[in-house]
């Protein structure tokens, strides 16, 4: 299968609450954004090492540092989208994504979720990109609000976040044991060229940006531990 290497980017990342989105879309639409795509719902099955050492990167704020997910979409009627499983480089502020797109004749909902076996339905063995010593440990699922400008930078709201643990070979998805957050997560995401007008905008937004993981989230979440 081909292996899809996505522009780098830079990313800013804000949360607030539900009151605290209006402030941030005044501003959005004032800069000339408008709604590109409909809401959907998007879903991350993240994985780690023992060492849990995508965390702990993100936590010492490591550059490079990387983090593995296999992503799958659902339109607002329900309809599932492909399967793609993604390697997530980050690099001070910018960041691009390594991505697998999976067989629409693949349903992974059939199958074990183990990096081996992605390895096998994919055909694709590096293991830079399918790290063998990484198991599935979380799932995060929430709906995404997509608007977009003129020169292709976008702003995204993540709301009705919520996760859940991996105890087993396959996904489970069932509503049942998935913990929820009153968070909102937002992220502008701009081609670097774009970064003296894009800057421009961040310091008329509400608050400053910060870093910000959903995996983190979720883990301190559903395992109890506090990385404050």
């Amino acid at each position: 299968m081909q292996l899809i290497k996505t522009p780098v980017r830079i990313e800013s990342k804000y949360i607030a609450n539900f009151k605290g989105i209006n402030p941030f879309l005044w501003h959005i639409k004032n800069a000339r954004f408008f709604k590109s795509y409909d809401e959907r719902e998007v879903n991350s099955l993240y994985y780690d090492d023992i060492k849990f050492t995508s965390i702990n990167d993100n936590l010492s704020g490591i550059t490079p540092r990387t983090k593995y997910r296999l992503r799958w979409y659902k339109d607002k009627n329900g309809n599932q989208g492909k399967f793609q499983f993604e390697k997530k480089i980050k690099n001070g502020i910018t960041g691009y994504k390594e991505i697998i797109i999976i067989k629409n004749n693949i349903n992974i909902f059939d199958n074990e979720i183990s990096i081996k076996n992605l390895q096998k339905i994919t055909g694709y063995s590096n293991e830079k990109i399918f790290p063998i010593h990484y198991s599935p440990v979380l799932i995060c699922s929430y709906i995404r609000e997509y608007y977009e400008a003129k020169d292709g930078s976008r702003f995204t709201i993540d709301k009705n976040i919520k996760f859940k643990r991996i105890n087993n070979k396959f996904i489970d998805t069932s509503k049942y044991n998935f913990l929820s957050t009153n968070q909102i997560i937002m992220e502008l995401k701009f081609d670097p060229s774009n970064k003296t007008t894009m800057s421009k905008l961040i310091k008329k937004l509400p608050m400053p940006s910060i870093r910000c993981s959903k995996y983190l989230i979720g883990h301190s979440k559903l395992f109890g531990v506090s990385y404050i």
